[in-house]
């Protein structure tokens, strides 16, 4: 498992509380990515996807 946000690496076992961007202007709260990492993404997306095959 690896821990990147936007290219900015952490520590995927050990979320820290803020994830500070590489613009050094923003930050990204931990809990996106703790909860990103509970998502089963690929099952997720294939919800959204349009069965009909009209785009949108």
């Amino acid at each position: 498992m690896r821990g990147r946000v936007l290219g900015v690496p952490f520590d995927p076992y050990h979320i820290p509380r803020r994830i500070a961007l590489a613009d050094g202007k923003h930050e990204v709260a931990g809990k996106y990515s703790r909860i990103a990492k509970t998502i089963p993404v690929y099952e997720a997306a294939a919800m959204f996807i349009n069965r009909s095959g009209d785009p949108g």
